[in-house]
């Protein structure tokens, strides 16, 4: 059984070299409603379907703005009581499941939830 070992570890790497050349050189189609691929270094726009299409934050956006509203209270610049005022841009925003009106005032630690 020892003497098959060698070969089965052959075959186990060529399945592994098999699928990552698959991985690597089978055209992948992107899913999504809007789509914008713009080139760093130029700008040059490679690909844009609706992309001014109105759509709503991702995760990345929200969990940004988490850490640089932490970050600012671990900095001093903010305390979770400091009072934020909601602007009428930000209380049109959708999908709004706060709820706050515009003018009103809440703190850091009540809009972040």
């Amino acid at each position: 059984m020892h003497l098959l070992r060698p070969l089965r570890c052959k075959l186990s790497l060529c399945w592994i070299v098999v699928a990552a050349a698959f991985a690597i050189f089978v055209p992948r189609v992107a899913e999504a409603e809007a789509l914008l691929v713009v080139e760093a270094d130029t700008g040059k726009v490679l690909q844009a379907d609706n992309a001014t299409y109105p759509w709503y934050p991702a995760s990345v956006t929200k969990l940004m703005t988490a850490y640089v509203t932490l970050k600012a209270v671990k900095d001093g610049r903010l305390t979770l009581d400091t009072l934020l005022t909601v602007s009428p841009v930000a209380a049109s925003q959708s999908p709004s499941k706060m709820g706050f009106r515009p003018g009103i005032q809440v703190t850091v630690d009540n809009g972040s939830r």
